[in-house]
């Protein structure tokens, strides 16, 4: 291990190098097709078309200017809510509007997309971001984000720490469906025990 002159990180291995997040992660102007439709970047770090999760809820752009494309595997930065972890990499191929970036990396885009992330949920993004409202960070100009230090290990490294997160995050996500779905269970049983017994289909046990 080394000493690492990134401010919120002590050391890092010897052959990890240190850079600036610009001198890796590049912003891309990509073509918009007739046929794209509107891709958004979720809080929770998903990239997929909006159809894909919730329509409701979202401001419409009319004139759509400013808008770029998107490809499948894009690392994709929303530049007001990455504080809260709204970075990945896009499953579909779609456009957005211009306050997320669409990016390019020099090495495996989801490692990158894991290093801003673990920002984000480390609160730096946020303690170093001037907002314009309450719990938001303004990265809307690449340049903030870019300024920050950034971790470059070998290739090969990064493709064994993406193979390690996808694989465990993917355990999480499952046991976190098994608990959601077995409290939707339960929360249809309570409703049904108290619709039996207030319409007078069940007694209640007469105490002693």
């Amino acid at each position: 291990m080394k000493e690492c002159k990134i401010e919120w990180i002590d050391a890092i291995p010897e052959t990890w190098a240190e850079c600036r997040i610009k001198n890796v992660v590049h912003p891309q102007e990509k073509e918009v097709y007739s046929t794209d439709e509107i891709i958004t970047c979720f809080r929770d770090g998903i990239v997929t078309l909006r159809k894909n999760r919730r329509e409701d809820g979202f401001t419409v752009s009319f004139t759509e200017n400013g808008y770029h494309g998107v490809d499948i595997g894009d690392l994709v930065i929303h530049g007001m809510d990455a504080f809260a972890g709204a970075i990945g990499c896009s499953d579909s191929r779609g456009k957005t509007t211009p306050v997320v970036h669409v990016c390019s990396t020099v090495g495996n885009n989801r490692y990158f997309m894991y290093f801003l992330r673990s920002m984000a949920y480390g609160n730096i993004l946020m303690d170093l971001s001037n907002g314009v409202r309450i719990r938001s960070s303004d990265y809307r100009n690449f340049a903030k984000l870019g300024v920050f230090g950034a971790l470059l290990p070998p290739l090969d490294e990064q493709n064994e720490i993406v193979s390690y997160l996808d694989t465990k995050c993917a355990e999480i996500d499952a046991l976190i469906f098994a608990k959601q779905r077995l409290l939707a269970e339960l929360e249809t049983y309570k409703k049904s025990v108290i619709y039996e017994y207030v319409t007078g289909k069940k007694e209640a046990p007469v105490c002693p």
